[in-house]
Formats: structure tokens, sequence, C-alpha cells
């Protein structure tokens, strides 16, 4: 799977170019009218009116998913954060409880420290 950074980059890019899509089918219409000094065929017309709603209703999908994924990327933000306030937590509890111990309590208190620590990240990791 893309990274969502990527996917971001590349809706951005096919935004990009529905706009300069549109642009040039509107200075196309605007040329055709302007140069030929005719009318615009209404079948030209309608053929630009539904190229027009097709990159319009691909622009809203783009949009959708685009709001979806930094959703996604936030919600992921959050409990990076929490983790690692509650990793900073474990840590100034175990080195208050380290300070008054003997090297082996020390050690012990380490390891547990790391198997809490191991424990929630596979916990994030599921999530």
């Amino acid at each position: 799977m893309a990274s969502p950074d990527l996917d971001l980059l590349a809706f951005e890019y096919r935004a990009k170019e529905i706009e300069r899509s549109l642009a040039a089918l509107n200075r196309t219409v605007s040329q055709t009218s302007t140069h030929t000094h005719e009318p615009v065929s209404e079948d030209w017309k309608e053929t630009l009116r539904a190229k027009l709603l097709l990159i319009k209703e691909e622009a809203v999908k783009d949009q959708g998913t685009i709001a979806y994924q930094k959703k996604i990327i936030d919600d992921l933000m959050s409990s990076l954060k929490e983790a690692k306030n509650s990793l900073q937590q474990i840590k100034k509890e175990t080195l208050v409880e380290s300070a008054s111990t003997s090297d082996d309590e020390f050690r012990g208190l380490i390891r547990k420290y790391l198997q809490n620590l191991k424990a929630e990240l596979l916990q994030i990791k599921q999530k």
C-alpha cells in the first residue's frame, strides 16, 4: 500500500490536471465561438457540458478521499501522541521507583518497562 503522503500528492496532482483540463475546455469553447464568429453547435455544447460534469464529479470524489485520508492521518497522529505521553509517564515513574532500588531491582523495573512498551506498541500496531 502506498503511503498517505504519496496518495495526497497524487490527488493534488490530479486536481491540478483537472483544473488545467477545465481551463483548456473553456478556452476551446471561447476560441470556437470567437474566431469563427459562428455559434457553437448544441451537440458540441452538450459534449463539453458532459465532459465538464464528469471532471467535476471526479474532483468531488478526490476531495472526499483526501478528506478521509487526512482524518485517518490525524487519528494516527493523535494515537502516537497518546502513546508518547504514556511512555513518558512510565519513564518518570520508573525513574522515581529506581532511585531507591538495588541494581537487580532496577534491571527488573527496566525489563518490565520495556515489556509494557512492547505491549503498547503491538496494541497500536493492531489498531
